[in-house]
């Protein structure tokens, strides 16, 4: 059975620049989870989205330099707290430059293993 969450705004420190360290900006975080059906119409039988949300924003505002470690942290540390087969993690980081909606990571992971997925190029490479 899939759970998610779209479009978690999560607002922490993230980013390498002297100014992104200083000021707090927004994330948009989604969460797609495959646990085991629920025995019971009962909500400690299956996974809290609230608690799954919190989840994700504890961790996000402890603050990261890249969207990559605040993901894999985040992938982590979810099977390391919930019982999930499956997840996928995408991670949203509008104006992270002028001439896009915004930069992202995905990674997802299995019992067994993960990949992880990105479209940020390099400051240098994006002439920033």
């Amino acid at each position: 059975m899939n759970i998610g969450i779209k479009d978690l705004k999560v607002t922490c420190i993230i980013g390498t620049m002297k100014e992104e360290r200083e000021v707090e900006q927004d994330l948009f975080i989604d969460l797609e989870i495959t646990i085991e059906p629920p025995k019971k119409d009962h909500l400690e039988d299956t996974l809290d989205y609230v608690a799954l949300a919190q989840f994700a924003q504890d961790i996000a505002r402890r603050g990261f330099f890249l969207l990559e470690s605040l993901a894999q942290t985040m992938l982590d540390e979810l099977f390391e707290t919930f019982p999930v087969e499956y997840a996928s993690i995408t991670i949203k980081k509008p104006n992270a430059f002028p001439y896009a909606d915004h930069a992202y990571v995905s990674i997802e992971k299995n019992n067994t293993s993960y990949e992880i997925h990105s479209d940020l190029w390099s400051r240098q490479e994006i002439g920033r």
